[in-house]
This record gives C-alpha cells, structure tokens and sequence, in this order.
C-alpha cells in the first residue's frame, strides 16, 4: 500500500509539473497506439529500473556483482535490489537516484525538447517509479544531518 502510495504522489507531482511544460510548448498532442506501448514499456521498465541500482552500485563498490541479488515482494508489490556490503553515503545517493535521472529526468528532457508525448507518459510513470527512492535519499540526508 506504501509503495502504491509514493507511485501516486511521485506520478502525480510528475505530471504537475511536466504536463503544463508540454503543453506551453508543444501544445495538445494526437492520442495514438503509441500510448500503449508506453504503458507496456513501463512495465518493462520495472527491472530496469532495479538493475540500473545493481549497476549502479556494482559501479561505485569494490565488490561488483558479488554482493547484488535481485526479487520481488508479493506483499509489498515491487520488485527490489539488495545489496549485502556497506556502500558510503555519498554513493548511497547516487545508488538510490540513477534510475530517477536515467529512467524519468532524461526522457523527460528529451520529450520536452523533442515533443513526443508518449515520451513524456513514460517519463512521468518513471517519476512515480523512483519516488520511493527519492523518498528514501531526503530520509538518509535529513539522518545524517541530526548525527553530523
């Protein structure tokens, strides 16, 4: 329910701020088959999204894959990446964010730019994907702040 809830509020504040943007620029766009496959790319986007973390973090540690397993909780209804080795804090952050930058933040810029809508769709669906991930990045900022 909690994870459903951050997709709500991060696709929501997505399309807030991204739709209006669009529409200034590019105006209404043709609603097309297109639309389709940007829901089935999302869902596609959905282990993406978690190996861009593995990535990530194999990436920033010296373990590499070693330490990264991949799976998915039925009860919390996401799927999930888990690392067994400490990582720094700083690289806490860039681990919990690339797929924010990569997955929303990029096609976000590039359908602002290019004015493809489908894009933007995706865009916006990835922004409610990683807003747990952001939620989690602010918690770790805002906790290291009271211990330092």
């Amino acid at each position: 329910m909690r994870s459903a809830l951050f997709f709500l509020t991060g696709s929501t504040v997505g399309a807030v701020i991204l739709v209006p943007l669009f529409l200034l620029v590019h105006g209404m766009p043709s609603v097309s088959a297109s639309w389709w496959l940007v829901l089935a790319a999302f869902v596609v986007g959905i282990p993406v999204h978690e190996l861009i973390h593995g990535m990530t973090c194999a990436y920033v540690s010296d373990n590499n894959y070693k330490s990264i397993s991949y799976g998915v909780s039925l009860t919390r209804f996401c799927a999930y990446c888990r690392y067994t080795r400490p990582v720094d804090v700083p690289m806490r952050y860039w681990v919990s964010l690339m797929p924010f930058f990569v997955l929303a933040v990029a096609p976000a810029v590039a359908a602002l730019v290019g004015g493809w809508a489908p894009v933007l769709l995706f865009a916006i669906l990835n922004f409610g994907g990683s807003s747990s991930d952001i939620h989690k990045s602010f918690t770790l900022y805002h906790s290291n702040r009271k211990q330092g």
